[in-house]
């Protein structure tokens, strides 16, 4: 696991080829990030606001959202590329980019 925070705010980190999530966050703000190429979720947790991220060729979804709220996030070719889900849980609270189109 690259990062793990519990009712913070997570900024401008890089999490890069970690063995499992590249951030596991709980009860957070998790913004302006990116995660590439984590053995699990590029961000995983619940309870989070989770805005602005860049997350690229994670093994997993490139968000495992649980009941958290996401948007402005750009994703490319996590779970195993574009064509498979890019994220999971809890559906966005605004439009989030999927390899350079608005996602489904």
């Amino acid at each position: 696991m690259g990062i793990f925070a519990n009712a913070a705010t997570v900024t401008n980190n890089r999490a890069t080829k970690n063995g499992f999530n590249g951030f596991l966050v709980g009860s957070s703000v998790v913004m302006n990030n990116l995660a590439v190429q984590n053995g699990g979720a590029g961000i995983g947790g619940i309870s989070n606001l989770i805005v602005n991220n860049t997350l690229i060729a994670n093994a997993l979804v490139g968000v495992s959202a649980g009941d958290s709220a996401f948007s402005g996030n750009q994703f490319s070719g996590n779970n195993g590329g574009a064509a498979n889900p890019q994220f999971s849980g809890r559906g966005p609270i605004g439009p989030n980019g999927c390899d350079g189109s608005v996602c489904p």
